[in-house]
């Protein structure tokens, strides 16, 4: 993590998985070649229909950076 160019996001990301919010998610987006996404607590329930339109409730500003997203760089969704 790249707590020096993100540190609201980072701090954010950090705060979810110490606290289980992750524990027990799928990915319930999969783009081969692209993206994974996962993150969405709806996606325990993998019969809900509106699982991908969840999060975990705050809404983070976005901290643009000159990161470039390379392979096996994770990042959130705003």
């Amino acid at each position: 993590f790249y707590a020096k160019d993100a540190p609201k996001t980072v701090a954010r990301f950090v705060e979810l998985a110490q606290s289980k919010f992750y524990d027990g998610q799928s990915f319930h987006r999969v783009v081969p070649g692209f993206v994974i996404q996962t993150g969405d607590p709806k996606s325990r329930n993998k019969s809900d229909a509106t699982v991908g339109s969840g999060g975990s409730g705050v809404k983070q500003k976005a901290e643009f950076n000159s990161r470039k997203h390379v392979r096996g760089t994770v990042a959130m969704a705003r």
